[in-house]
């Protein structure tokens, strides 16, 4: 596919190829860059005339200006005759819509942390330098290959220091109750912390929260039973508020919500765990200076206790699977082999999606190969 020819000159540095989305605003195509050597996707736009010209130039102006690790980067801006080609930077993983549509229930919270802090973050940063967004929506979160968030499609930004924002805009799922009852306009900033209650909604009930708009107005909302209640008390139910001035005033506030902290800690957690897996996998390996059986034994139960103590903390195990470990445990000495699978087989539970969600980068402990290497094996017989 690609663009047509005529184009060649103005873009002889990318190699375009095919179509990849089509958005009320232009085209997407995927293109590669000979120079820099990378992927770029290229959004075609035809120039407006007048008022909707300069709506689209502001876009472009905001865009050039943010750079943050959780927003779309735009590269750089090509004109020929009619049309603009915006070069923003192209991110492999699909849209977010698309992974929360197929999250197992249990791995659903875990999964909506992970995320959500990185939308939290990229939002911080966007109100910080002095825009809103006003379209947010899993549409428009995408996913890199190795599972960073990033905010994309600033159709609608507007500077947040010019006037009280009157226009309506936004998706009709996520639209905030004062865009659609307030004569007066609104700042668009708290108008974002709601859509970003909608979203959180959505990820951890997989569902949206309003199904007409006068739910949205009267802000009446019912997540499932099995929606997780920390999450929901302390900030589901503090951003779906219909009052804007009394809900979560900022993305640093919705970040330091009990919720979110606490599986901050539990990030930190599993940090130690994996330390603790590591330094009883050093005690176990030939050459460690072990003086007697007995000690060995001590050393790796004390360990082992460790690790323990973690996996119940950070994967939240149910009591039952705690408790059977428990019951190895006290065999350990009698068939420390069969224990320490049994133990890595509970650590192979915490997905990859949360080790990466604990080291904070998409660096992956391999838990299943620790179990694997032989010498590690052989001498725990």
């Amino acid at each position: 596919g690609g663009m047509p020819s005529w184009e060649g000159k103005v873009l002889a540095q990318y190699d375009v190829g095919k179509e990849v989305g089509k958005g009320a605003m232009g085209t997407v195509y995927i293109a590669m860059d000979s120079i820099m050597k990378e992927h770029v996707a290229i959004k075609s736009l035809k120039k407006k005339k007048g008022g909707k010209r300069d709506h689209l130039m502001h876009e472009v102006s905001i865009m050039k200006r943010l750079a943050h690790e959780n927003m779309v980067r735009l590269h750089t801006v090509l004109e020929h005759k009619q049309e603009l080609f915006l070069i923003l930077e192209f991110v492999g993983g699909g849209e977010l819509f698309d992974k929360v549509k197929v999250w197992k229930r249990d791995a659903r919270e875990r999964n909506t942390y992970y995320y959500f802090r990185q939308l939290m973050t990229g939002l911080r940063y966007l109100h910080a330098v002095g825009y809103a967004h006003r379209d947010l929506k899993l549409e428009n979160l995408l996913v890199s290959a190795d599972g960073i968030l990033k905010i994309a499609d600033f159709g609608v930004s507007k500077d947040i220091h010019l006037n009280p924002m009157k226009t309506i805009c936004g998706s009709p799922d996520y639209i905030a109750p004062e865009l659609l009852t307030s004569k007066e306009g609104y700042d668009g900033r708290l108008a974002d912390i709601w859509s970003c209650g909608v979203i959180l909604y959505a990820m951890l009930c997989g569902e949206f929260p309003f199904e007409k708009t006068e739910h949205i107005v009267e802000g009446k909302y019912k997540p499932p039973k099995w929606c997780p209640k920390l999450a929901q008390d302390s900030c589901l139910d503090k951003i779906l508020i219909v009052d804007p001035t009394k809900r979560l005033q900022s993305a640093e506030a919705v970040m330091s919500t009990e919720w979110m902290s606490s599986f901050k800690a539990q990030r930190n957690c599993m940090g130690l765990l994996s330390d603790a897996i590591r330094q009883t996998k050093k005690s176990l390996e030939p050459g460690s200076k072990m003086l007697s059986k007995t000690k060995a034994k001590l050393r790796f139960r004390l360990a082992a206790s460790k690790i323990l103590v973690m996996v119940k903390v950070v994967n939240s195990l149910s009591f039952s699977s705690i408790k059977g470990l428990a019951r190895d445990f006290c065999l350990v000495s009698q068939d420390r082999l069969k224990f320490v699978l049994r133990l890595l087989n509970s650590c192979v539970r915490v997905s990859s999606a949360s080790v990466r969600l604990a080291t904070g980068s998409s660096h992956e402990v391999d838990w299943k190969n620790l179990g694997k290497s032989s010498d590690y094996l052989r001498h725990i017989h």
